[in-house]
């Protein structure tokens, strides 16, 4: 019985742009673990939130600019699929991976990859581009957005491990 999942859930055209990467390092901490030093499942949701942040950083997209443009990008679905257990002190490496849509939403897939290299879990999640003061979506993309894809295509922004 095999319980690794093959694929994630967006689907590239071959005109679209490569994925923006990213990854982050770092150990676990004993406050993340539960009593068989084991990662607590929900502090999976801040691994990939740590991930996300620094993606964000990579791209331009941070809550700064959204904030200046009246934009929020709220998580609109978000799925984890574990894989093997995360343990206390050991070193995980989360790869973040925006991938491009024609939608007005941001699209990403995380791995998080065990010390040994075997993947301990796979996710995905969808921010749905909203403005800040209605808290209704943007269904005409804002200048902001409209720049990010813009570099996206032409290549200017360097994905980072």
């Amino acid at each position: 019985m095999t319980l690794s999942r093959k694929k994630f859930i967006f689907v590239s055209s071959p005109s679209d742009p490569p994925p923006i990467v990213c990854e982050i390092r770092r150990r676990i901490l004993f406050h993340e673990v539960d009593v068989m030093a084991v990662v607590w499942f929900g502090n999976y949701c801040k691994l990939i939130d740590e991930a996300a942040s620094r993606l964000s950083h990579v791209t331009g997209l941070t809550f700064d600019e959204f904030k200046r443009a009246g934009i929020m990008a709220p998580v609109k679905h978000m799925n984890i699929d574990y894989k093997l257990p995360l343990t206390m002190g050991e070193e995980v490496r989360v790869r973040a991976a925006m991938i491009w849509s024609d939608a007005l939403r941001i699209n990403i897939e995380f791995t998080m990859i065990k010390e040994d290299g075997r993947t301990a879990a796979v996710a995905h999640m969808i921010q749905l581009l909203m403005d800040a003061h209605s808290q209704l979506p943007i269904f005409v993309e804002p200048p902001l957005f409209e720049a990010f894809r813009g570099r996206w295509r032409r290549g200017e922004i360097e994905s980072l491990s």
